[in-house]
């Protein structure tokens, strides 16, 4: 197995989930800088060449989401994706859609604007609202379920809805939110996320 990786992109979830697994695997650093993910090579792996990328034998999967959904199954009995015949199932589902389709891209528009130091427009102003709403869902998620997203057991879920939080502490959007707060604190003190994010070395 191997999984073509970026420092401080989105294929920190899939290295994260590997390292919380602890299956064995091949890291494949790619320098975007250098441009080796627009290399022939590796649009054979990924076609729109952007990272993570994984080959897990003839399968060549792409997609922070879908390999952390894959490979949470593959390894269903380490724990980290709920039975499939169980109701935390079906959440777990939510909450990866949730991750997906809401988090990531809503913080990733914010994130856009200020790097082109637009302070104010219509469509940054709904993006502010979005997250605004989806703090105030997870604050109430975590204080009725914590400490983890689906309740006592930590799961692929954590690391995609807490990639994005990670970020978005990063860019102070967290606000006056004291169960998020402390949930973010748990998760970047997890030994995986650390090796994961390049404060560890890998064992």
């Amino acid at each position: 197995m191997k999984l073509y990786y970026a420092p401080r992109t989105r294929s920190v979830r899939a290295r994260w989930l590997l390292e919380e697994l602890g299956v064995d695997h091949e890291l494949v650093t790619v320098n975007l800088t250098e441009g080796e993910h627009k290399q022939a090579d590796y649009l054979k792996i990924h076609p729109l060449g952007r990272v993570p990328a994984l080959l897990d034998g003839e399968l060549a999967l792409f997609e922070s989401g879908a390999i952390c959904l894959y490979l949470a199954d593959k390894h269903l009995k380490k724990g980290l994706a709920p039975k499939v015949d169980t109701p935390a199932r079906g959440t777990y589902y939510a909450m990866m859609a949730l991750a997906m389709s809401e988090l990531d891209p809503t913080v990733a528009l914010i994130f856009d604007h200020r790097r082109s130091k637009v302070d104010s427009s219509p469509v940054l102003d709904r993006a502010k609202a979005k997250w605004s709403d989806a703090l105030l869902y997870l604050e109430g998620v975590l204080l009725d379920r914590r400490p983890w997203i689906l309740g006592e057991d930590f799961s692929a879920a954590d690391i995609m809805i807490g990639s994005v939080l990670i970020w978005a502490q990063a860019m102070g959007l967290l606000g006056e939110h004291a169960h998020v707060e402390a949930y973010v604190g748990r998760l970047v003190s997890r030994p995986a996320y650390h090796v994961a994010a390049g404060i560890a070395p890998a064992s």
